[in-house]
């Protein structure tokens, strides 16, 4: 009888229920054992099922979580808190000014630089690689691209401003054009005009970062006196944080909006209803080829990637945020 004030607990087991227990275990997987090999067939059937449904499901697991990484690993490639804006239209191709006023107009961007993508054949000695993909970019590009270097150094304001012919070589440039050869202080032959080689850029691996393994790197304003082009395709910008990549965003989205007269959309700026082409801005276009030896493929402007948005009309300038970018990659994958 249990008195109040006092606290109750279970006694032990006894000797006796621990053999009862025990009994009643090794009575149990006798009879298991007994099934199992009394339908041996039915069994090994039952176990091989079960190991390939396991198997399915750990190996459809194991796929789409790989997926998921490779795509956020190449998105993340590009750098952090990165903004994009490309013209998809010759219509709305943009100057160095154009690059460097986001960091006095927008807030939170830090860094921004204009980016000429060209291609060009490129010799070393006796070695000729012909539709080498150029990328003319300014001393931003490491800080911007948080892309380190594996050898020498990166180009500086100086060389930007003066049009210095200097490069800087992607990773498997040194293997396919120098033969595993240190570039570094070597000379080559970008478009028929002689470059210095000054640095050489870690690898970032295939596929990733836009392919800058496979790229030359040089003073934008080099690549615009190569291709006798006064504008460039692309700006990227970088914010000072993931919460100011969004108002960004926004902000420059009206700023070319403005500049050349567009009205928004879902996925970036479309040309404006029913208008029509007014040319290139400015003056003439410049001509996408620069053939000065009689070469067709010597030295050629990408010209714009066209792309379309919402209602499948033609979009002129897109204004896309990276880390938007390896959001919805994620989601997506890890939907299916």
């Amino acid at each position: 009888m249990a008195v109040k004030g006092e606290a109750v607990t279970a006694a032990p087991p006894t000797e006796n229920q621990w053999r009862r227990l025990l009994i009643r275990l090794a009575f149990g997987w006798q009879m298991a054992l007994d099934g199992v090999m009394a339908n041996r067939l039915r069994s090994v059937i039952t176990v091989v099922g079960v190991m390939i449904g396991v198997g399915s499901i750990v190996s459809l697991m194991a796929i789409g979580e790989g997926a998921r990484l490779a795509v956020v690993q190449q998105f993340e490639a590009l750098g952090t808190n990165v903004i994009r804006i490309e013209s998809h239209h010759r219509r709305a191709l943009f100057t160095h000014e154009d690059a460097y006023e986001l960091v006095d107009r927008v807030d939170g961007v830090e860094a921004a630089m204009p980016v000429l993508k060209a291609r060009a054949l490129v010799k070393w000695r006796r070695t000729v690689q012909r539709d080498t993909p150029i990328l003319g970019v300014t001393e931003a590009f490491p800080y911007i691209r948080d892309h380190e270097l594996a050898a020498g150094r990166f180009f500086g304001h100086l060389h930007v401003d003066r049009r210095l012919r200097v490069a800087v070589v992607g990773w498997n440039l040194v293997d396919r054009l120098f033969g595993g050869r240190n570039p570094v202080g070597q000379r080559i032959y970008i478009g028929g005009e002689r470059f210095s080689v000054i640095g050489v850029l870690k690898p970032k691996g295939a596929g990733l970062a836009d392919d800058i393994d496979d790229r030359i790197l040089i003073p934008v304003t080099a690549a615009q006196r190569l291709t006798t082009s006064l504008r460039v395709n692309e700006i990227w910008a970088k914010a000072s944080s993931r919460e100011a990549v969004d108002v960004a965003v926004v902000q420059i989205s009206r700023i070319y909006r403005l500049k050349f007269n567009l009205r928004p959309t879902g996925e970036g700026q479309e040309e404006e209803p029913g208008g029509e082409d007014p040319g290139f801005p400015g003056g003439p276009e410049p001509p996408w080829i620069y053939d000065p030896w009689g070469l067709s493929d010597l030295v050629s402007v990408e010209p714009p990637r066209p792309m379309t948005g919402a209602g499948g009309r033609p979009l002129v300038v897109s204004v896309t945020s990276l880390n938007e970018l390896v959001q919805e990659a994620d989601q997506a994958n890890r939907i299916l």
